[in-house]
């Protein structure tokens, strides 16, 4: 097999984490290289209840696909705050381990059907190596949330 030119190698269905070959510079030098194919799935976040938060919920698992060190999250939850127009900070647990570095190492947006609400920022915090979702609620009502972030796997 390892004599065998990629064009002789059997042809098949990449699946989550299987390693595939590639020709790096093909009209230059050619240099056979490898890479991951992304990895998908779906996973259990550990919700945080950091500030002015009296309860949330998971509403389904999250789904994310991570490529190369890049991993996108997304999914849905339920935020109950304890008063309105205060920072209210929601901690999200990874699917896949990272060590951030800056709050710019994650980033993304939640979104709230309700009437009024705004959106919510999510950023990477240091300290824990998880995401927090932050915003200033206009009641305090429960309300449900469309979470998608990105991160840096480093």
């Amino acid at each position: 097999m390892a004599d065998t030119k990629i064009t002789g190698l059997t042809l098949g269905t990449p699946v989550s984490g299987d390693v595939t070959p590639y020709v790096s510079d093909p009209t230059g030098t050619p240099v056979t290289k490898k890479a991951l194919m992304p990895i998908s799935g779906t996973y259990t976040p550990t919700l945080g209840n950091v500030t002015n938060v009296a309860a949330s919920t998971l509403n389904q698992d999250f789904q994310y696909i991570r490529v190369g060190s890049i991993v996108q999250v997304s999914g849905s939850i339920a935020v109950d705050p304890t008063s309105a127009a205060t920072q209210t900070v929601l901690s999200i647990t990874l699917p896949i381990a990272s060590n951030f570095a800056t709050i710019h190492d994650g980033n993304g947006i939640a979104a709230c059907a309700a009437s009024g609400e705004p959106a919510a920022a999510l950023i990477a915090n240091i300290a824990g190596d998880i995401m927090y979702m932050q915003y200033y609620p206009v009641s305090n009502a429960n309300q449900g949330w469309r979470v998608s972030f990105m991160y840096k796997i480093i």
